[in-house]
């Protein structure tokens, strides 16, 4: 038998590399109707589809999450299975997350925010500030900065423990004092997206001397304004503005193009 020579088979071989991280998206009966709803994974060169477009692919729904992946929300509790998943909580579970670590809002432009936050610091002397920030942005790409919040120290119990406040923070804490935080701000003028979403915040105060001294997340409930939350439509992506995000100078088109059963979908096409 001839022998090959060396630059052939060197040839052959990355052809055959290439072939293999080729993308074979071969759709099965009853999948996707777009190629922009299958992505394939390049580790193990599988299509992966995601029919109902939550952001969790049909394979990782059957074999990890145990969701149902022909619906966005599988538990029916309001945040789709992906948001859960992305953040440690049940997608299959009614009751994750628990009703107190849930924030309510609306984004119909001046609806206010007001949330309240307190706990129990022993102190000699320091200053105790707040502050919040969230993990990541939203599904539309606004961060927590953006939507307006801001922060005041609010109040502390006994009064006489603190009796100066400046801003975010209590300038000299003395002994165990009940402080308390106020999460105050507007929903910012800027276009709705017609469907329901939510964020993550992490409200948190710093003592001098001391660090961290309060940390609980909170899950950021907003509200469509200007559609019922079960009037959303499944939307074909491939027409759709390639972006996801958005930004307060150059909100999204209204109504957000990607949302199914009232719920703001992550662009089709990307699932994990």
């Amino acid at each position: 038998m001839p022998s090959v020579p060396l630059a052939t088979t060197a040839t052959l071989a990355l052809v055959a590399a290439l072939a293999s991280c080729a993308p074979r998206p071969v759709r099965p009966e009853g999948g996707a109707d777009s190629a922009t709803d299958a992505a394939v994974d390049v580790i193990d060169d599988r299509p992966r589809f995601d029919r109902d477009n939550d952001g969790l692919c049909d394979d990782t729904e059957t074999e990890v999450t145990r969701t149902d992946p022909d619906d966005v929300d599988t538990d029916n509790d309001g945040y789709i299975d992906s948001f859960e998943y992305n953040y440690g909580l049940a997608p299959n579970s009614a009751t994750s997350p628990t009703s107190e670590r849930v924030l309510q809002w609306s984004e119909a432009p001046g609806e206010p925010f007001d949330y309240v936050f307190s706990f129990t610091f022993r102190g000699n002397g320091q200053g105790v500030f707040g502050l919040f920030y969230e993990s990541a942005a939203g599904i539309d790409g606004v961060r927590g900065e953006e939507l307006g919040l801001r922060i005041e120290a609010l109040t502390a119990v006994p009064p006489s423990n603190a009796p100066d406040i400046a801003g975010e923070r209590f300038v000299s804490v003395l002994g165990m004092t009940r402080l308390s935080f106020r999460i105050s701000g507007q929903w910012p003028a800027r276009a709705p997206l017609t469907c329901r979403r939510a964020y993550v915040l992490y409200p948190s105060a710093y003592a001098e001397e001391v660090g961290l001294v309060y940390l609980r997340p909170f899950f950021l409930d907003v509200r469509g304004s200007t559609a019922p939350l079960d009037a959303g439509a499944p939307t074909d992506a491939s027409d759709a503005d390639a972006s996801d995000g958005a930004t307060l100078d150059a909100g999204p088109p209204a109504p957000w193009p990607h949302q199914r059963d009232g719920f703001c979908l992550p662009r089709p096409g990307f699932c994990r």
